[in-house]
């Protein structure tokens, strides 16, 4: 017969390796949204013209803008970010996330239009 003693050691390491097992699950979707984050990212700079670094860079070049609002909106809608994680990507806070998806998606006819542009040339 298996004592209390025993059962609770069982039990014990059970958890740990459930423990184990929840915290790699975790690390495994942290590393598959950073990669998909690099992704889009990469996407943009590719269309755009506009490096990463540009898009990091605390500058008003209206092209460098576009860019930055659009990955911020593909990350708003792609991956399910927040606007405060999507502005955090490059170092904003939310207000400007929020600021580029209502100019992206119904906003300003000019930005709207080019951000259409961009879906169709990414769903080549």
């Amino acid at each position: 017969m298996i004592s209390e003693k025993d059962i609770d050691i069982i039990v014990n390491r059970v958890l740990e390796v459930l423990k184990t097992k929840n915290d790699e699950l975790k690390e495994s979707k942290a590393i598959g949204k950073l990669i998909a984050e690099k992704n889009i990212i990469d996407k943009v700079s590719d269309y755009t013209g506009i490096t990463r670094e540009e898009m990091r860079q605390k500058r008003r070049i209206y092209e460098h803008v576009r860019s930055r609002y659009i990955v911020f909106v593909e990350l708003m809608r792609n991956l399910g970010y927040s606007q405060g994680e999507a502005a955090a990507v490059f170092n904003y806070d939310h207000a400007t996330a929020l600021y580029a998806s209502r100019k992206l998606t119904g906003g300003e006819y000019q930005s709207t239009k080019y951000y259409n542009e961009y879906l169709k040339n990414k769903a080549k």
